[in-house]
């Protein structure tokens, strides 16, 4: 089977726990992906404080925060980011996820924007050699 390689977007990222986080942050899917559940985090987010003592709804919270931020990136970014720590972990007055999920959109913007202006650049190279 012939490799075929080509630039797929994809950006590698350490984390604090030293574990590697791979996801392609130019793909402006996730900021559809992230209107379409964002809803649905916010419901989470609310309903952590209403279970916040029942081990099995807890888990079942964290397994489908996980997927829906999993979703969102189009990769697995919750299990490097978090492994066996609860994604609805209470850190700096928020939520362990919301903390990931802030961090990681700021890096979605800032390539997006990138990659488009890079684009633009592109572009202008062949649009200002046609006749005006």
């Amino acid at each position: 089977m012939k490799k075929l390689n080509f630039a797929d977007g994809t950006k590698e990222y350490e984390l604090p726990n030293g574990n590697t986080l791979r996801f392609v942050p130019s793909d402006i899917n996730i900021i559809t992906r992230y209107n379409e559940m964002r809803p649905k985090l916010e419901a989470n987010e609310s309903e952590y404080s209403e279970i916040e003592s029942d081990e099995n709804k807890l888990a079942a919270l964290d397994t489908e925060t996980r997927e829906i931020i999993n979703y969102i990136f189009g990769a697995d970014v919750c299990t490097p980011a978090f492994g066996g720590t609860h994604c609805m972990t209470p850190v700096n007055g928020g939520f362990l996820a919301f903390g990931l999920m802030n961090v990681l959109l700021e890096e979605v913007n800032e390539a997006v924007h990138k990659e488009g202006d890079k684009m633009k650049k592109n572009i202008s190279k062949y649009t200002n050699q046609l006749p005006k």
